[in-house]
């Protein structure tokens, strides 16, 4: 007989980030972040961070912690969990969140790169937040300004202890002690090739995707990941107003990849989307179900808004309601030839109950 040898069983990705079984998640309100093995200690200093900034443009200045859904908290501490504080290394190195419009994406936006800065090891490392257009970005330079002045253990200008140093006029925030600096350009004017930042993250990645160099610009943002294991690179989008197309329709197909199981990637893909026979069925049309891809609702935006929006667009016509639904509830607008999905006259079910059966 052959001498008989031992295989070694190959391990398990704990760090997989699939999660196969979204679609009965996002029904059953439950969340959409799988386990992970997070170094909590990491990751609760983090949340400790993050809710503590001030939201500025909100009435008393409440903190995140305040105010903040507990959905935000769980995709903060994934963000920061994942990174390994003996070997340096980020064990996730690309999120990707898909949320519709007024989920105060932008104001998350710049309080993960806030807490990124504070949080930071690296010497002189370079935080870039890539707002889509120049309106966009003074909107995000102003939140993080605002984050850091209302806070005197932050802001230099307000005691002694203060860390950050604010550059209006460039538009940047310059970290003291670690000479981090953090950029806040805009897609549609300011150049963003170049760049050797640690951590970046793209604002409405399906602007800056649509665009034809897209593809060479995001190669660049990813570049400095290469060497740089530290980091991440963060995307928070809504659907796009047309069609997915171009660079923008790679990185949701990715996404999409990565959450369903297709594709392992060390990558965390959060779509706040309704599944496909629900979009296909005109689910949206039915305001039970918009809760689901809002999880925010009643807390920054309410039904009574979305209510409204709804009646304006259902009198202006099927392009209004189809703007409706991309920006609003996430629905992907399809071409001619795959049907829009807003042209059936379907009749949907009209108890968010009832939705638990598809």
């Amino acid at each position: 007989m052959g001498e008989l040898i031992e295989v070694e069983a190959v391990p398990v990705n704990v760090w997989d980030t699939a999660l196969p079984d979204w679609e009965e998640r996002l029904v059953g309100g439950l969340s959409l972040i799988p386990a992970l093995p997070l170094f909590e200690q990491v990751a609760d200093k983090a949340v400790a961070v993050f809710k503590r900034l001030r939201i500025p443009d909100m009435i008393g200045k409440p903190s995140f912690g305040e105010t903040a859904e507990v959905w935000v908290f769980d995709f903060v501490r994934v963000v920061f969990g994942s990174y390994d504080p003996d070997t340096k290394k980020r064990m996730i190195r690309e999120f990707f969140l898909l949320i519709p419009k007024k989920n105060t994406k932008t104001t998350i936006a710049a309080g993960i790169m806030v807490t990124a800065a504070i949080l930071n090891e690296r010497p002189d490392a370079e935080l870039l937040f890539v707002a889509p257009t120049q309106e966009v970005a003074k909107t995000a330079f102003s939140q993080a300004k605002g984050m850091i002045k209302a806070d005197a253990r932050l802001d230099s200008d307000l005691g002694e202890g203060g860390i950050f140093k604010i550059r209006e006029h460039k538009r940047t925030i310059e970290h003291l002690t670690t000479g981090a600096e953090l950029k806040i350009v805009s897609a549609d004017t300011d150049v963003v090739t170049g760049t050797k930042a640690t951590y970046v993250l793209v604002d409405e990645t399906h602007v800056l995707g649509a665009k034809p160099k897209a593809p060479d610009i995001f190669t660049e943002l990813r570049g400095g990941l290469a060497s740089r294991p530290d980091g991440f690179f963060l995307q928070i989008t809504t659907q796009s107003k047309e069609e997915p197309r171009g660079q923008w329709k790679a990185e949701l197909a990715t996404a999409r990849q990565v959450r369903d199981g297709t594709l392992k990637l060390p990558m965390l893909a959060v779509l706040y989307e309704l599944p496909e026979k629900m979009a296909k069925a005109e689910a949206w049309r039915d305001e039970t179900t918009w809760g689901l891809v809002n999880p925010n609702l009643e807390r920054s935006v309410s039904i009574e808004f979305l209510q409204d929006e709804w009646r304006k667009a259902q009198v202006r016509g099927k392009e209004a309601e189809a703007l409706f639904a991309s920006q609003h509830l996430n629905v992907e607008i399809r071409s001619s030839k795959r049907r829009a999905i807003w042209s059936s006259n379907r009749t949907v079910r009209s108890t968010r109950a009832r939705w638990r059966n598809w």
